[in-house]
């Protein structure tokens, strides 16, 4: 009988992990680029647009951007809003095979 995917209990520790390799690889590639998503500011964009819908999306998922690294990383969530993939297992994949293409 097949055994049902384990999903970590906490994982953000190991998340955090991932993220921080990302980052050193990014540095080690010279995609290391100054913070690109002004969550402060998009909080004060006007309704409808996508800098609003972008920190309702972080908001309402109790998120916070993503501020170091690639281009590609930071602007990760914005993809989420972009595509209208969720912030769960299945959106994170959808994103990623997005990202492939």
């Amino acid at each position: 009988m097949m055994q049902p995917f384990a999903v970590s209990p906490n994982p953000t520790p190991r998340l955090q992990q991932v993220l921080d390799l990302i980052d050193r690889v990014a540095v080690a590639q010279g995609r290391d680029v100054p913070q690109i998503v002004q969550i402060e500011r998009l909080r004060f964009f006007p309704t409808g647009t996508f800098g609003r819908t972008w920190a309702n999306f972080l908001n309402e998922h109790n998120l916070q951007p993503f501020t170091t690294g690639s281009r590609r990383k930071q602007l990760h969530d914005g993809i989420h809003v972009l595509t209208g993939y969720g912030a769960d297992l299945i959106g994170e994949a959808e994103v990623q095979a997005r990202n492939k293409i």
